[in-house]
C-alpha cells in the first residue's frame, strides 16, 4: 500500500518528469514563441528560481514556505550534475548550469525565436531530468525502465 508521503513523492517526480518532456518537445522545434512557447520558457525560469531558491535555503538553513519543493528540485540537480560533468565537476557547477539555462531561455524570449542549436545546456539538462525521473518513477513502482528504442532499428 502506498502511503501519502510516498504518492505525494511519485507525484513530484512524474511532474518533473512530464515538465521535462514538454520541455524537450518544445525547445526541438525550430519556431517563434508563441504563447505555449512562452509558457515553457517562463516555466524553465521558474523551475531555475526554485533551483535556486533550494540552493539557498540548504546553504542558509532559513527554510521558506516552499522549502520542500525548492530543495527536492536542488537536490535533483545536485545528481544530474555529477551525471553531467562527471569529470568536470567543479564547486560552482550548479551556479554555472543554471546561469546558462537562463541565458538561452532569455536569449530565445528576446530573439521571440527557438532555436534547438541555441538550447545545448538546457536540452542536456532536461533529458537527464527526463531520464532521472523516468528511472525513479518506475522504481517507485518496483518496474524495470525500458530504455529508449534506437533510431531506426540500429544497436
Amino acid at each position: 500500500m502506498l502511503t501519502h508521503s510516498r504518492l505525494s513523492k511519485i507525484s513530484s517526480v512524474l511532474n518533473q518528469g512530464f515538465f521535462a518532456d514538454n520541455v524537450l518537445m518544445v525547445l526541438g522545434n525550430k519556431t517563434q514563441v508563441r504563447s505555449v512557447q512562452k509558457a515553457i520558457l517562463t516555466e524553465i525560469l521558474q523551475y531555475i528560481d526554485t533551483i535556486e531558491s533550494g540552493k539557498q535555503q540548504v546553504s542558509t538553513l532559513k527554510l521558506s514556505d516552499n522549502a520542500m519543493e525548492s530543495i527536492d528540485a536542488y537536490d535533483r540537480v545536485l545528481s544530474i550534475v555529477v551525471a553531467m560533468y562527471q569529470n568536470d565537476l567543479e564547486k560552482g557547477t550548479v551556479d554555472m548550469l543554471t546561469r546558462e539555462i537562463r541565458k538561452e531561455v532569455n536569449d530565445a524570449l528576446q530573439s521571440k525565436l527557438i532555436v534547438p542549436d541555441k538550447f545545448h545546456t538546457t536540452m542536456r539538462f532536461f533529458d537527464h531530468v527526463s531520464q532521472s525521473t523516468l528511472q525513479e518513477s518506475a522504481s517507485k513502482f518496483g518496474w524495470e525502465r525500458d530504455p529508449r528504442p534506437l533510431p531506426n532499428g540500429s544497436l
